[in-house]
């Protein structure tokens, strides 16, 4: 009895030890919070907290803590111009924070925002309004006024971004109406950082219309109110666009005085975009004024910088983090819908055994009955399988001509006959999307028929090869250069790991098709937040190129298959992107051409390696 009384005493012990070690850990993540809101702190500072905060979070699951621990470094990121970090961040609390949806004041439709507000600073616009008007949907369900007001301010970012770097005139009344909406709340609620905000896009707004007195009277108002708070972040973005205007006046005198304001302003907070803004700025009135250095060097340190925020491989990064978390999402609600078919499946399988298992017994005599036939049938099948093999090569070429090669050709001649019949009709915005079609039909149709020649001149043995010196480094960069755009598009990394210095033994033609066939198939097949590397080795007197992706890889059957002409792998692409079936056929005939072999590794949703040998020069 002592020992069990023991034994409860320490368990009890244990328990509030435990906890008292919780809630210190929770005190902590909140104290790490609060100093991290601070806005005298650098943005810097501000995400080494939010990481350790949610260290400890992880540490103790603490989800609620994290996720307004992301919050914060999400916003930190975007201030400081490192969009895929905050995108990133803001996905990750969105996945809490939908997980969660008993927490109290969590706002969904605030990360809604940011996500949007994350897509705009990159230019993806449409991304950008669709993510902010699943926020507004949000939070006028919420009544949330101070959140709806946000949203607001954010779509009139949004539109007049499109008016100035689209020139989409019609976007100006959707950027008036939500600029008014927003600041008719905001006044309202007395939500300061808002109303400045609404000011200066009104502001912009304004200079849209060429009614440059009333748009700097609405800068002014905005700085009147930024200067009241010394904490205000955004004020540089205000005398940007002060000195534009300034300077489009020929008013340069007081463009140098505002732009340096900003300059100063945005170095000191390490804004990179602000900074981008005010060394343009300076960069036009100082060339203006015949000051041609300062303007050089101003404008210098702006490009500096935009290739820091605004590459391609970011760029790609944060396309590839919207469409994971989208595919995530639609595999969820997949596998939701999997298990009812899975008990159903189960149901049906304990009925059909039952039956099976009567019916087996009569089933066993007539299989001895039909054996000796079946090896007697087996011989003529044998023989038919082989004269069948001998047609599959030509059969395989009709199937082409006549299923391939005619469907890009009626999206053709559909389109062209809708353009062609009903051209004033259609907007502006259908005719860019059938163009678009029309654009993607005839790049399928012209892969195809390329492929086919090629084919159809190795079967015939009329390819000439011509061995001779390659740069293998600049041949791939020219393959990827091709890529670049779809791969950017579906949130793909290119890398180019070749040894610059790297020179191969083969023919152009043969080694270009090969590389372009290859990259393409694992754009093809690689989806979003996804990387293909191309890659050399040298060993001996050879090198070895790979195509490396992080795709879905290839099933055990279908690896045996992908070389052979007879058989018929049915794969879409992750953007649903379809095939010839002739693409890594062309590839190994080619290889083998010119001495080389074709091999390939792969694991299913974890990737593929193609990989050949050529003659080091």
């Amino acid at each position: 009895m002592k020992l069990y009384n023991l034994l409860i005493n320490f368990l009890l012990i244990a328990l509030v030890y435990t906890n008292a070690v919780a809630q210190e850990d929770t005190v902590k993540v909140k104290e790490l919070l609060a100093s991290a809101s601070d806005k005298t702190k650098p943005y810097t500072e501000i995400i080494k907290l939010t990481d350790d905060a949610i260290i400890v979070c992880d540490k103790i699951n603490y989800p609620r803590g994290k996720a307004d621990a992301l919050n914060i470094k999400g916003k930190a990121y975007l201030k400081l111009g490192e969009y895929s970090g905050a995108t990133n961040a803001f996905f990750e609390e969105l996945e809490l924070r939908e997980k969660n949806p008993e927490w109290k004041n969590s706002s969904v439709g605030n990360v809604y925002t940011l996500i949007g507000e994350s897509f705009r600073a990159v230019a993806n616009f449409s991304l950008a309004i669709e993510y902010l008007n699943k926020a507004l949907i949000i939070n006028i369900e919420k009544k949330d006024e101070k959140e709806i007001a946000h949203t607001y301010n954010r779509l009139a970012a949004v539109y007049f971004e499109v008016i100035y770097r689209w020139g989409d005139t019609t976007a100006v009344y959707k950027a008036e109406e939500y600029a008014n909406k927003s600041l008719e709340i905001s006044k309202k609620l007395n939500e300061k950082d808002l109303t400045i905000s609404t000011y200066n896009i009104i502001g912009v707004l304004y200079s849209v219309h060429k009614d440059f007195d009333n748009a700097l009277k609405y800068f002014m108002l905005a700085v009147e109110e930024a200067d009241k708070d010394s904490t205000y972040a955004d004020k540089p973005n205000i005398l940007n666009n002060m000195t534009g205007v300034y300077n489009i006046k020929g008013d340069y005198e007081k463009g140098l005085k505002y732009g340096l304001q900003s300059y100063e302003l945005s170095k000191k907070s390490d804004i990179k975009v602000y900074i981008i803004g005010a060394a343009r700025n300076l960069s036009d009135a100082y060339a203006k004024t015949g000051n041609y250095q300062k303007a050089f060097d101003y404008q210098v340190e702006a490009n500096d910088l935009y290739v820091q925020i605004f590459d391609e491989r970011k760029t790609a990064e944060i396309y590839g983090l919207q469409k994971k978390y989208e595919t995530e999402l639609e595999e969820k609600e997949n596998k939701a819908k999997m298990t009812g078919k899975i008990i159903i499946g189960i149901a049906v399988i304990l009925l059909v055994i039952t039956i099976s298992v009567g019916v087996y017994s009569r089933h066993k005599q007539q299989v001895l009955l039909n054996k000796g036939l079946s090896q007697k049938n087996e011989l003529i099948n044998t023989q038919k399988e082989e004269l069948a093999r001998s047609n599959i090569a030509k059969d395989k070429f009709f199937s082409i001509l006549s299923h391939d090669i005619r469907n890009p050709l009626n999206g053709i001649l559909g389109f062209s006959n809708i353009l062609d019949s009903d051209f004033e009709q259609i907007s502006d915005e259908e005719k860019k999307e059938y163009i678009g079609y029309l654009k993607t039909s005839s790049e399928s149709l012209f892969r195809l028929i390329d492929r086919l020649l090629v084919w159809s001149r190795l079967q015939t043995g009329k390819v000439e090869i011509n061995k001779e010196k390659i740069n293998l480094y600049e041949l791939i960069s020219g393959v990827m250069g091709l890529q670049k755009a779809n791969a950017i598009r579906k949130g793909i990394i290119l890398d180019n790991e070749i040894h610059q210095e790297v020179n191969v033994i083969a023919d152009k033609n043969v080694l270009d098709m090969v590389s372009r066939n290859l990259l393409d198939n694992a754009v093809k097949f690689t989806g979003a937040g996804g990387k293909i590397t191309i890659k050399s080795e040298t060993t001996d007197n050879n090198v070895l190129i790979s195509f490396i992706d992080t795709g879905v890889g290839i099933s055990k059957e279908d690896l045996n298959k992908i070389f052979l002409i007879d058989q018929k792998i049915v794969s879409k692409g992750t953007d649903s992107e379809e095939g010839t079936g002739l693409g890594l056929i062309l590839c190994k005939e080619m290889l083998e051409l010119i001495g080389s072999t074709l091999k390939v590794e792969s694991e299913e949703k974890k990737g593929t390696r193609f990989f050949f040998e050529l003659p080091l020069s």
